[in-house]
């Protein structure tokens, strides 16, 4: 619903970032349409410095 009213606003586009071993998250996005663009490694750091890959 709030991703349906963003594009009746005009909003074309909609940029998420994840980590990638968040698979749940990723069945979720596909299934509402959006597509990977881009990867991105090692950029996800947790509150203790351990890098996401």
């Amino acid at each position: 619903m709030p991703l349906r009213y963003l594009l009746i606003k005009g909003l074309h586009k909609i940029v998420l970032d994840t980590n990638l071993k968040n698979v749940r998250a990723w069945h979720v996005y596909k299934k509402h349409g959006f597509r990977k663009n881009a990867v991105q490694k090692n950029v996800w750091i947790d509150h203790d410095g351990v890098r996401f890959y």
